[in-house]
């Protein structure tokens, strides 16, 4: 009887835990799906401007073959002129291979992908060059203060694409009706960590609404501006990668500050 008992509470013990795995399971494909969709909504508020900077450079591309075209039909061949029109074809293909990396860095999926040493300037650059014609499109200036010198971290690219896209993208928002309308993008280094700061014109966040900023669903935003996941979803990446994400009460504007360790420091430390 004793031994059936114990058969029986196994029987239930092994149920339940296979229970609380399929749970478990459930919640993680959740939480994919959640920041799957909020990396979609950041990048539909610059998709337009994508589109345009891409437009752009092919129109320049077009244009200077069109006349390369004629050149040589008309065998009236002006070599410096030739050349300063290739140099503008190779020059602004680099720049449409640029927007299409960040594009399908960003776009990845990734959330299973192992860790990477990745370059924090790249990818700062990245998602500068898809934000940027909706910055010059809303008439705000772009600040970026940070050094040629590779700064490296151990990342999954795309998701730290999506923190920062986010941290821009709400920045422009809060410009909206600012005299003064322009964000820096800044990086910076101590012995230890790397720092990437967003700050933009506007005079810092209240106490009060800083508190729950990083709360899932919470927002300040109309209703239908924003899902409120942005900033908790950006949080959760950010210390998936050993970091922190914070509000710099002391600077004179509104400032965001993510910290990383350097490449390297995670493996070290374990």
């Amino acid at each position: 009887m004793r031994t059936k008992e114990l058969t029986i509470r196994n029987e239930r013990l092994i149920h339940e835990i296979e229970e609380h795995e399929q749970s478990k399971e459930k919640i993680k494909q959740q939480q994919e799906l959640l920041i799957q969709s909020e990396k979609m909504s950041g990048l539909g508020q610059v998709a337009a401007g994508i589109a345009h900077e891409i437009n752009n450079p092919l129109a320049i591309i077009t244009g200077y073959s069109e006349h390369l075209e004629k050149m040589l039909a008309d065998e009236s061949i002006d070599k410096s002129r030739m050349g300063y029109m290739v140099d503008k074809i190779q020059t602004t293909t680099v720049r449409i291979s640029k927007i299409i990396r960040g594009l399908r860095t960003y776009a990845r999926h990734g959330i299973d992908d192992p860790f990477q040493e990745c370059s924090l300037n790249e990818i700062v650059a990245d998602v500068l060059i898809l934000a940027n014609e909706s910055l010059v499109g809303r008439c705000i200036e772009i600040r970026k203060e940070f050094a040629d010198d590779e700064r490296y971290i151990d990342c999954r690219a795309e998701q730290i694409s999506q923190v920062i896209l986010n941290l821009v993208t709400n920045a422009m928002d809060a410009t909206e009706g600012n005299d003064e309308r322009w964000i820096e993008v800044s990086i910076d280094s101590n012995e230890s960590h790397h720092f990437v700061r967003i700050i933009d014109s506007g005079h810092g966040i209240p106490e009060d609404i800083a508190s729950h900023m990083f709360d899932p669903f919470y927002t300040t935003k109309e209703v239908g501006k924003g899902t409120g996941l942005g900033l908790s979803i950006s949080k959760g990446i950010v210390e998936d990668h050993n970091g922190s994400i914070r509000i710099d009460h002391d600077h004179a504007h509104t400032c965001f500050e993510l910290m990383f360790p350097h490449a390297g420091e995670v493996k070290k430390a374990g």
